[in-house]
């Protein structure tokens, strides 16, 4: 039997490191790969791409930036391709998609990424700063405006 599919969202937003790999931890991922299209910040140097990448190597969690394919800003080179293959690893390992924003409804994460990864059968869930988990269906609210 097929594992369910299912992929989680984090925003960094102005957490520290320690709140940060705690919500990780506590959903078990063991995959982040970063969307941002630029992955550096100067407000959260912690977040920054070596920073970041180093952090997690150091807690088990493997990092991957795909912001040249999965990016809110500019071009994306082969972003169907990237929502496929990341469709087909959710199955065998835990993946959680990150940016900046802390608040989902306003990334690219819900507008862009979580609708083409529903239309493939995967689960979103969004993890907010408090570790809460939210499941919005991005593709049935879109199908529902229409009535």
């Amino acid at each position: 039997m097929e594992n369910e599919k299912i992929i989680y969202t984090i925003g960094h937003s102005t957490l520290t490191n320690e709140e940060f790999i705690k919500l990780l931890k506590g959903n078990k991922i063991q995959t982040l790969v970063d969307v941002r299209t630029v992955p550096y910040s100067k407000w959260t140097p912690q977040f920054n791409r070596q920073n970041l990448s180093f952090d997690l190597r150091l807690q088990g969690i493997k990092y991957e930036w795909r912001g040249n394919n999965l990016g809110g800003k500019g071009i994306n080179v082969n972003f169907e391709g990237s929502i496929d293959e990341l469709a087909e690893r959710c199955q065998n390992e835990i993946i959680v998609l990150m940016c900046s924003e802390a608040d989902y409804k306003k990334c690219h994460r819900y507008q862009l990424i979580s609708p083409n990864l529903e239309k493939l059968g995967v689960k979103v869930k969004h993890i907010t700063s408090k570790g809460n988990l939210i499941v919005d269906k991005q593709i049935i609210r879109q199908v529902m405006s229409l009535f």
